[in-house]
C-alpha cells in the first residue's frame, strides 16, 4: 500500500525516512470488528461507523520501535514493513497476506503529527498552538487530534471531524472510503 504525501519532511531523522507523519490505518474486511479506538490509538478521539467497524488497525511512524506494527480486535502486534521514497512524498506499507489476507472493503484513513512522547504517539492539538503541540481545535477535550482524514467522496472532512458532541459523549464518527 503507498501513501502519497505532498511533502515527507524528515527534521528529526526517522530511520523510516519521515518524521512528521503519523498514519493510523483502520480497515473493514471482514465480518465482525469494532467501532471503539484501539487502545494504541485512543488517543486520536474518533469512532467508527456502526455500519463498517474495523477489523485490521495499523500504525505507521518513521520509527520503527512504535511505527510499524498491525492489530486485529483481538491480538497484536504483528510487525509489518513501512519504507519511504521522501523525492515522491511516498510511504510505502507492506503487510503480509497471511496476516491480512483480504484489502477490499472499507478502510479509515487518518493522518496525525508523531510525537514520541505523547499518548499513543500522537502531537497534541490544543486551542492555542505550542512549541511541542498544534494549535486550532474547538475543544481540546472532545475534538479529534488529527490533521487529516480520508472522508468519502460527497462527504466533508470538516463535518464528519466536528460531529462529536460532549454533551451526550460522544467522539466524531468517521464514514470510511471504500477500496474495490
Amino acid at each position: 500500500m503507498a501513501l502519497d504525501f505532498t511533502a515527507l519532511p524528515n527534521p528529526w531523522s526517522g530511520p523510516h525516512g519521515f518524521s512528521h507523519s503519523l498514519v493510523l490505518l483502520f480497515l473493514d474486511v471482514a465480518e465482525g470488528g469494532s467501532t471503539e479506538l484501539h487502545p494504541e490509538a485512543e488517543a486520536a478521539k474518533v469512532s467508527f461507523d456502526p455500519e463498517h467497524p474495523w477489523d485490521y488497525f495499523i500504525r505507521v511512524a518513521g520509527w520503527p520501535a512504535y511505527g510499524r506494527h498491525l492489530w486485529t480486535v483481538e491480538a497484536g502486534p504483528e510487525l509489518i514493513s513501512v519504507t519511504s521514497d521522501p523525492k515522491r512524498g511516498r510511504i510505502i506499507v507492506t503487510v503480509p497476506k497471511e496476516l491480512v489476507p483480504e484489502i477490499r472493503g472499507f478502510h479509515y484513513v487518518l493522518i496525525a503529527s508523531q510525537d514520541g512522547y505523547g499518548k499513543n504517539y500522537l502531537r497534541p492539538i490544543g486551542a492555542q498552538p505550542g512549541e511541542w503541540a498544534g494549535g486550532g481545535n474547538p475543544d481540546p477535550l472532545w475534538a479529534p487530534l488529527i490533521y487529516d482524514y480520508l472522508a468519502p467522496e460527497g462527504t466533508s472532512q470538516e463535518e464528519i471531524l466536528s460531529s462529536y458532541d460532549p454533551a451526550a459523549g460522544r467522539l466524531a464518527v468517521l464514514l470510511p472510503v471504500e477500496v474495490r
